[in-house]
């Protein structure tokens, strides 16, 4: 399981990927955590409510359960 915040100019909310069979992979889990700060990202998933309030983020009540990541590509 990893935690990472996303930012949307000046909103931010935290995302939660976790090894689930067959949507999610270890792997997976393992290739988001090597991602940089401030790279631009895609990702698809649903808001659920956080388990306890997110106090780092301006979202604090709600998180995103990432299902896909990928890079942006910028034009």
């Amino acid at each position: 399981m990893v935690f990472i915040v996303l930012r949307q100019q000046a909103h931010t909310i935290q995302g939660l990927v976790q090894v689930e069979p067959e949507l999610v992979s270890k792997k997976m889990v393992r290739w988001v955590e090597g991602i940089h700060s401030e790279s631009i990202v895609l990702v698809e998933g649903h808001v659920q409510k956080a388990a306890e309030t997110v106090k780092s983020c301006t979202v604090q009540d709600v998180e995103l359960k990432i299902r896909k990541v990928s890079f942006s590509q910028i034009v």
